[in-house]
C-alpha cells in the first residue's frame, strides 16, 4: 500500500493518524516498510509538511523498496503492474516501481509527457509522484480503477 498526507500544522492528531495509518498498511504488505517526511514551501513561505509511506508486497524482479527516489530529489509511490508500454521497454530483470520513475523523471517538468507516461501504461495501477522541480504532486490511477486510490481534501 502507499500513502501521502500533505498537512501545514503538525499536530497530535496528525501523529496519531499517521501511525495508525502506518500500522494499516504494514499488514498489506510487509516485505518492506519505508516512511519518508519533507517540508515544502509554498506561497508566501508557507511550510507544507508531507509524509510519505511505501509498504511493499514482493512480486516479481528486485525488491524494490518504496517510496523510490532520484538525485533529483523526485520520488514514486507504485502501486501496480506494467503489462506493456508504447513509451519504454519492459525489462524483467527491473521492477516496474524503477522502471516508472525512470520514465518520469525523463520527463523532466513537461507536464505533458508526464500524462502521456501515464496514459501509456497498460495494466493496473495507482500511484503518487512527486517532482521536486515543480514542487508539484502527481496521482492517479488507471482508467478502469483496479487499484484503488483514495483521497481526502479537508475543509481546513
Amino acid at each position: 500500500g502507499i500513502l501521502v498526507v500533505v498537512y501545514t500544522d503538525r499536530t497530535g492528531t496528525v501523529e496519531k493518524l499517521l501511525h495508525h495509518l502506518k500500522d494499516l498498511l504494514t499488514r498489506r504488505g510487509h516485505d518492506s516498510v519505508n516512511s519518508l517526511h519533507y517540508n515544502v514551501c509554498g506561497a508566501e513561505d508557507q511550510v507544507f509538511h508531507i509524509d510519505v509511506v511505501g509498504c511493499v508486497l514482493h512480486m516479481r524482479g528486485d525488491l524494490t523498496p518504496q517510496p523510490l527516489h532520484t538525485d533529483k530529489n523526485d520520488w514514486l509511490l507504485w502501486n501496480g503492474e506494467v503489462f506493456g508500454s508504447m513509451l519504454f521497454n519492459l525489462d524483467d530483470s527491473h521492477n516496474d516501481t524503477d522502471m516508472m520513475l525512470k520514465a518520469l523523471s525523463a520527463c523532466d517538468d513537461n507536464t505533458d509527457l508526464i500524462l502521456d507516461t501515464f496514459s501509456s501504461i497498460h495494466g493496473p495501477w495507482s500511484m503518487a509522484y512527486y517532482q521536486h522541480k515543480s514542487q508539484s504532486i502527481w496521482f492517479g490511477r488507471d482508467v478502469i480503477g483496479r487499484r484503488s486510490l483514495v483521497w481526502h481534501l479537508p475543509h481546513n
